[in-house]
C-alpha cells in the first residue's frame, strides 16, 4: 500500500501546496505506535488484569489462582506448553505477558509460538494482537451532553471536573486482551500533548483479559496456532449516574467502558475440581469497566454471560428510565457460520452490577417468535427529550425452513404508568420490565444484521432507517447459494405509535401494543412505498420508470405520496452475489447515508465493491437537488443519489460538520483508502440565525 504526502497550504491547512510524495506506509513516521512502544516495553512493567472471582493481575504470583481457568489439563495435548500443569501455567502467563523467546522465565523446555521482530537491530516479541472489528475509542473529557440537553447541573460539575483528562485510546485485540493508550494530556496553551501521569505518550497504561477468553489463550502459544477472535468487538464508552458520589465520582457520575468479543469466546466447558461441581463453562461475555480515571487501573464492574446468549456480537446500548440506569445487550449467533440455535433475545440488565432484572414473572428479558434467531445491536428512543426513554428497537435475523435468510423490527416499549402515552417532562414511565411492551412493528423478506437509526421528521414521526443484508461467511456469498442471491433492500419505516397520518393510525397511534399476539401494528413491505421507479431531476421534476405512478411527476407529490403511506423502501443490486447494507446508516441535514457492499463472485477472494447511496429521508429517493456530490445544478439534470467506490469493503459512515457550509462525509474502506464526501444537505445541520431584522 502506498499513500501520497504533501505539505499543507500556510493559508488552508486543509489544502495541499506543491507536488506530493508516494510512499509506502513504513516510510511515514506516526506520531506515536502503539504496537512499538508495547514491542519496546518490558513485559515486567505490564499492567495486565483478568478475573476470576474478582479483578487480578495477570501474572506469575498468581498462577495458584489462575491455573483451573487456563485449562491446561494434564495429559499431551498441551505438552508444548511444558510438563507439568504448574509449568505449563507459568510458562503460559509469562509468554502472554510478553516475555522473549528462550527467556530464563520459562521452565521445562516449553515449545512456543515464534514473536520475535527486530527493528533497527534490536529484537523482541512483538505483542499486540490483530484489530480487525474493534475499532479504536479515543477518550478524554466526559462524552455525553447530558448538561446541554438536559440542563443537568449535576452532569456539568462532572464534566468540569474531567474536561482535561488524559487521552486513552481503548481497543480490543485478538491476543486475549482489551488494551487502553495513553495519547497523553493535550496542553492547550502549548497546542500540543504532554504525557500523562503514569506512562508516556503512546505506552499502554494497562490491559484487561476478559475471563471467558482465559481458557482460550493457551491456543496463541502454540506453534501450530492459526487465527482465533478474541477481544473483536468495538467498546462502547458512556457517562453514567451509578456510583456513590466521592472524589472519583462528582455527583456520583463516572465514565464506563462496555466491551463484548464479536465471535470471541465460544464456549468452552473446564473440568477442575476448584469450580463448583467440578466443572465450569465459559462463554462469550460483556465486560463493564469503570475507566473515570485513567491515573489508576480500571475497576471492574461486571463481565457476564447469560443463558441464550451466545457470541456477544452487538453493542449494547444504555438506557435511562426514570433514575435507573440499565443496559440493554442483544444475543448473537451461536456458531460461526452466523447462525443461532436459540430464539433472538433481548437483556435488560443492571448497569452498575449486571444484574438480569428477572422477577418471578418475567425472566429479564424478552425473545423472537423464531426460534433460531440472532439480534442486531439495540438503538434507543428518548421521544420528548425528558431524560427517560421511550422505547429501544433491534433487528432479527434468522433463516425460513427453506434455507432463506430473513428478518424483523422488533419494539421494546417503555409505557406511561397510567397507560396513557404522554410526551414530556409531565411524562412517568413505567420502571418495571416485567411491564414493558414487546412487539413486531416489521417484517423483512431479508436479514437486518446491521444497525438502525432513527429519526424524528417535520411532522414529529419518528423513523427507523435499517438495511438488510449479512456477510458473517462465505456460504453468504457463495453463487450457488439462494441466501447468497436473495434481494436487499434499503428502509425509511414510520413507528405507528409516533404516525398521526399512518392507515393504522386507530389501532397504532399511542396505543401500546399488547405484545406479541397483537399484530394490528406489524409492518411488511405492502405497508410501505416502493420509492425504485422514481428518478429525480435538479429543480424538482420526478421521472417515473416502469412500476412507478404516473402521476407522481413533481418533487411535492412524490413527498405526499410517501407521506400518505408507512415508510418507503428500495432494491440492491440483484447481482450475483448480491449487494447488501453491512454498516449502520448515518444521517446528516435530511439525507440518510447507507454504504452497500457487493462481493465479488470467486468463492476464494474476500474483496468486492462498495457503494454509498444518499437518499432524501422521508421519500428514499434523491432529494431535488445535489447533496451527495455537487456534480451538476443544471435543471432537468438527473440528481446523484449513489456513488461507487470500486474495491473495499466499507466501515460506516462519519459525519463532520465544521465551521464551513455543509458537512462532511468520510468512509474508509478495507484497503486503507479513506474517501472524503462534501455534502450540501437539504437541512440546516448547524443552529444559527433564520433572518434579522436592524431597527433604526
Amino acid at each position: 500500500m502506498r499513500v501520497k504526502r504533501y505539505a499543507g497550504d500556510a493559508n488552508n491547512p486543509d489544502k495541499k501546496s506543491g507536488a506530493s510524495e508516494l510512499l509506502t506506509l513504513d516510510e511515514l513516521e506516526p506520531l506515536w505506535e502503539g504496537g512499538k512502544k508495547l514491542w519496546a516495553r518490558a513485559p515486567e512493567d505490564r499492567r495486565i488484569f483478568t478475573c476470576t472471582d474478582r479483578l487480578i493481575e495477570f501474572n506469575t504470583p498468581n498462577a495458584a489462582v489462575l491455573q483451573p481457568y487456563l485449562a491446561l489439563g494434564t495429559g499431551s495435548d498441551y505438552s508444548a506448553l511444558g510438563v507439568t500443569p504448574e509449568d505449563r501455567t507459568s510458562n503460559l502467563i509469562a509468554y502472554i505477558r510478553g516475555a522473549a523467546d528462550q527467556a530464563p522465565l520459562f521452565t521445562g523446555n516449553p515449545v512456543l509460538r515464534k514473536r520475535d521482530v527486530t527493528i533497527d537491530g534490536e529484537t523482541h516479541p512483538w505483542l499486540l494482537g490483530d484489530i480487525v472489528h474493534s475499532t479504536p475509542v479515543v477518550i478524554s473529557k466526559p462524552v455525553e451532553q447530558y448538561g446541554l440537553l438536559y440542563d443537568d447541573a449535576s452532569y456539568r460539575e462532572f464534566y468540569d471536573a474531567y474536561r482535561q483528562r488524559e487521552t486513552v485510546v481503548y481497543v480490543g485485540a485478538n491476543d486475549g486482551m482489551l488494551h487502553a493508550f495513553s495519547a497523553g494530556r493535550y496542553d492547550a496553551a502549548e497546542q500540543r500533548f504532554t504525557p500523562g501521569v503514569t506512562v508516556g505518550i503512546g505506552e499502554e497504561l494497562w490491559a484487561y483479559i476478559p475471563q471467558c477468553v482465559l481458557p482460550h489463550l493457551k491456543w496463541l502459544a502454540m506453534p501450530s496456532y492459526n487465527h482465533l477472535s478474541y477481544v473483536d468487538l468495538k467498546p462502547k464508552v458512556v457517562d453514567a449516574r451509578i456510583f456513590n458520589a466521592d472524589a472519583v465520582h462528582p455527583n456520583g457520575w463516572g465514565t464506563i467502558l462496555i466491551c463484548g468479543m464479536n465471535m470471541g469466546g465460544k464456549p468452552v466447558t473446564v473440568a477442575n475440581d476448584a469450580f463448583p461441581g467440578g466443572s465450569r463453562t465459559f462463554s462469550s461475555s460483556y465486560v463493564v469497566l469503570d475507566i473515570t480515571d485513567p491515573a489508576r487501573p480500571p475497576v471492574l464492574l461486571w463481565e457476564k454471560s447469560f443463558e441464550g446468549l451466545g457470541f456477544t456480537t452487538s453493542t449494547p446500548c444504555v438506557i435511562k428510565v426514570h433514575d435507573a440506569w440499565l443496559c440493554v445487550l442483544s444475543s448473537g449467533p451461536t456458531d460461526y457460520d452466523g447462525t443461532s440455535t436459540n430464539p433472538g433475545r433481548i437483556y435488560i440488565v443492571d448497569l452498575r452490577t449486571g444484574a438480569l432484572q428477572a422477577s418471578e414473572a418475567f425472566p429479564g428479558w424478552f425473545q423472537t417468535l423464531q426460534q433460531n434467531a440472532w439480534m442486531n445491536a439495540p438503538i434507543a428512543l428518548d421521544k420528548g427529550l425528558n431524560y427517560s426513554v421511550d422505547a429501544v428497537y433491534a433487528g432479527a435475523s434468522y433463516p425460513d425452513k427453506d434455507g432463506r435468510w430473513r428478518g424483523a423490527i422488533y419494539k421494546l416499549t417503555i409505557p406511561i404508568t397510567n397507560g396513557t402515552y404522554t410526551e414530556g417532562g409531565k411524562a412517568a414511565y413505567e420502571r418495571n420490565p416485567a411491564r414493558w411492551k414487546w412487539s413486531v412493528l416489521f417484517d423483512a423478506p431479508a436479514p437486518l444484521a446491521a444497525p438502525f437509526s432513527l429519526s424524528v421528521d417535520s411532522s414529529d414521526t419518528v423513523w427507523i432507517y435499517a438495511g438488510s443484508g449479512r456477510y458473517m461467511a462465505f456460504t453468504d456469498k457463495d453463487s450457488k447459494n439462494l441466501a447468497a442471491n436473495q434481494g436487499n433492500y434499503l428502509y425509511g419505516i414510520k413507528d405507528p405509535f409516533y404516525n398521526p397520518a399512518s392507515p393504522k393510525k386507530a389501532a397504532c397511534f399511542h396505543v401500546y401494543a399488547n405484545d406479541l399476539e397483537n399484530l394490528s401494528c406489524k409492518l411488511t413491505d405492502t405497508d410501505l412505498f416502493y420509492a425504485d421507479p422514481y428518478r429525480i431531476k435538479v429543480g424538482g421534476a420526478v421521472e417515473v420508470l416502469s412500476g412507478g405512478d404516473a402521476t407522481i411527476v413533481t418533487f411535492d407529490k412524490l413527498t405526499a405520496a410517501v407521506q400518505a403511506k408507512d415508510g418507503w423502501y428500495r432494491t440492491l443490486a440483484a447481482t450475483s452475489p448480491s449487494a447488501r447494507a453491512l454498516q449502520k446508516p448515518a444521517l446528516v441535514g435530511g439525507v440518510v447515508f447507507f454504504p452497500a457492499f457487493a462481493p465479488a463472485a470467486d468463492v476464494c477472494s474476500a474483496s468486492g465493491s462498495s457503494s454509498l447511496y444518499g437518499l432524501y429521508y422521508v421519500t428514499g429517493t434523491a432529494f431535488s437537488r445535489e447533496v451527495l456530490d455537487s456534480r451538476t445544478s443544471n435543471p432537468g439534470a438527473y440528481v446523484n443519489e449513489k456513488s461507487d467506490y470500486g474495491s473495499g469493503l466499507t466501515a460506516g459512515v462519519s459525519i463532520y460538520a465544521g465551521k464551513q457550509d455543509g458537512a462532511t462525509a468520510f468512509l474508509q474502506k478495507s484497503t486503507g483508502e479513506i474517501i472524503t464526501v462534501n455534502i450540501i444537505p437539504p437541512h440546516r445541520v448547524k443552529s444559527g440565525a433564520v433572518y434579522w431584522k436592524e431597527r433604526r
